[in-house]
């Protein structure tokens, strides 16, 4: 695809110029979002010294992310302060009269959240950056499983998705097993507990004789999956194809490679691979009908 620039001949990649378009666009959000630009929502996040405020656009927020709507509905308007409040540890919202430009604003209270964390799922969702997950810092295993958490806050289902992928390619081994088992299971990382129960259930012996085991054990349900699966089970209500044997993270990357289908929503295991299916038979038909 080309395109012509305005008063000249020169041929243009059209696909690289919007490209730089998106680039910019989404550097001038990262910019507002770093400067507090046009914002009405804060973020009181963290506790005692390790508290801060974090201004965002509820209208970018909603825009890329619709479902955060239950999160910031339940802010507190005004700055201020319900009479009774059920946290542990008081949290300090700031008393001041608001002025002309923060008035009408509301807080959001995430105490139990870190804010270079909540920095990055912002981050993302005003301009789909993961760059910061090529820090070494935010790449352990400890920032990753907070990140799950910031997401599951922000209902953001694309970067707990992102995130459980970097958890299993860089930190799911026999030693980790079971506390990255137990954590997916407890914060519904359906795709990195997947990950986690075929692993478990491929060498039964390790998996009995894990430091950690003992944990596992008061888990009853997640064991009757691990149990399933060294069976040889497959997904229930599933049609016993190709599909429903493979891992979840395999068929997100089969999705991949079809162009034209896109997630709408983070899926169970049998409905993916039902979206899946579909989505293959469909890229068949249509190469098909090009031959």
């Amino acid at each position: 695809q080309t395109v012509f620039l305005q008063g000249g001949r020169t041929p243009c990649n059209s696909k690289r110029l919007i490209q730089k378009g998106h680039n910019n666009i989404n550097q001038d959000r990262l910019q507002a979002l770093r400067e507090a630009k046009h914002t009405d929502i804060t973020f009181l996040v963290g506790r005692d010294g390790d508290q801060a405020s974090i201004k965002a656009n509820s209208t970018i927020l909603l825009a890329t992310v619709p479902s955060i709507a239950t999160l910031l509905d339940g802010g507190i308007n005004d700055q201020t302060v319900p009479a009774s409040t059920s946290a542990p540890t008081p949290i300090v919202i700031p008393t001041s009269a608001p002025s002309a430009e923060t008035a009408g604003e509301r807080t959001i209270l995430l105490p139990e959240c870190k804010p270079t964390h909540v920095q990055c799922a912002l981050r993302y969702i005003y301009a789909g950056d993961v760059s910061f997950l090529d820090t070494p810092a935010m790449a352990e295993q400890d920032n990753l499983q907070q990140l799950v958490i910031v997401a599951n806050h922000f209902h953001c289902w694309k970067l707990k998705l992102i995130v459980e992928a970097e958890l299993i390619h860089n930190h799911l081994a026999q030693e980790t097993l079971i506390d990255l088992l137990l954590f997916a299971h407890q914060h519904g990382c359906i795709v990195l507990k997947d990950e986690a129960v075929r692993m478990a259930a491929a060498d039964a012996v390790t998996l009995l004789n894990h430091v950690c085991f003992g944990k596992l054990a008061e888990h009853p349900d997640v064991m009757k999956e691990i149990h399933i699966h060294h069976r040889g089970g497959t997904a229930q209500g599933g049609t016993d194809d190709k599909y429903d044997k493979m891992s979840m993270l395999a068929l997100y990357q089969l999705l991949e490679e079809c162009e034209d289908t896109a997630l709408e929503t983070y899926m169970q295991r049998a409905s993916l691979s039902k979206f899946v299916r579909s989505a293959m038979l469909e890229a068949a038909e249509k190469k098909q009908n090009v031959v």
